[in-house]
């Protein structure tokens, strides 16, 4: 199949429905295109788990998780979120927050692993690694 298949065009109605959205459970929908077998995409953030969903696990701060400097934990942590995210159905996590541009006074500095860079940077790597594995 390639792209100039006519069953593939898209209408300004589905069109619009990718970069718009429609409402639904997740924190961002994009709407299903039945007629391309398309069945829409689930986005979700949250740095502690599945938000606004029943019988979920509220997993520790990425601040608290840096704080422990634990790698295997940090990628646990994340494979453990990623494994719960994928069973709600959610197709694109948002998991993480690195620490550029964030403020030592105060803020959501609690959503980041830290302000060293060099622990942000393994920590989140770690994590992206553990959602990537689980097809998130």
């Amino acid at each position: 199949m390639t792209g100039k298949n006519d069953d593939f065009k898209l209408t300004l109605e589905e069109k619009s429905s990718l970069v718009d959205g429609t409402d639904g459970p997740c924190g961002g929908n994009i709407a299903p295109i039945p007629r391309l077998s398309f069945k829409g995409i689930c986005l979700q953030d949250s740095p502690l788990g599945v938000r606004e969903a029943d019988f979920v696990t509220t997993f520790p701060p990425g601040i608290t998780a840096g704080a422990s400097f634990d790698r295997a934990m940090i990628r646990e942590r994340g494979l453990l979120m990623a494994e719960e995210f994928r069973a709600k159905g959610i197709n694109i996590a948002w998991p993480v927050a690195g620490p550029l541009g964030r403020s030592a006074l105060g803020g959501r500095n609690w959503e980041g692993f830290g302000a060293d860079p060099y622990l942000a940077g393994i920590a989140v790597s770690e994590t992206i690694a553990a959602f990537t594995e689980h097809g998130v």
